[in-house]
């Protein structure tokens, strides 16, 4: 995935326009604000740590769902940026099904299938609205 098309309402004309963002650009912004205000990178598992020391703040090691506030590691006792918890994420999912009126049961993993079905050309007989 690397474009999200959204819609953004406009507040005093009422007039929504669509908007194309570059998800990694968003997600390179927020590593590189991250990155300078002195936030370690993200932590690794095991000895991968100790084999490269700052690989945690190399892009490919960032993640694709950033929590929006930083935490303490428990571990470590240092400040770092961790994924989005996945309830928060199956609840966004959820309120936004809702919202879109859609009447079928959607989970995150429905559109993860969904857009699997979409890139290998079989979601017109898939029967899910996100398709």
């Amino acid at each position: 995935m690397d474009e999200v098309d959204l819609k953004v309402k406009l507040r005093k004309t009422d007039k929504r326009i669509p908007v194309v963002l570059d998800v990694k650009e968003v997600l390179r912004r927020i590593d590189e604000q991250d990155r300078a205000s002195g936030l370690a990178g993200v932590a690794l598992p095991g000895a991968f740590e100790l084999k490269d020391r700052r690989a945690g703040e190399k892009w490919p090691w960032q993640w694709f769902f950033p929590a929006k506030k930083t935490s303490l590691d428990p571990r470590t006792g240092v400040e770092r940026r961790y994924h989005v918890h996945e309830e928060t994420y199956s609840r966004a999912v959820r309120r936004a099904v809702e919202k879109a009126l859609i009447d079928k049961r959607a989970t995150t993993h429905a559109f993860r299938n969904a857009s699997v079905r979409k890139r290998d050309g079989f979601a017109e007989d898939s029967g899910f609205a996100g398709a």
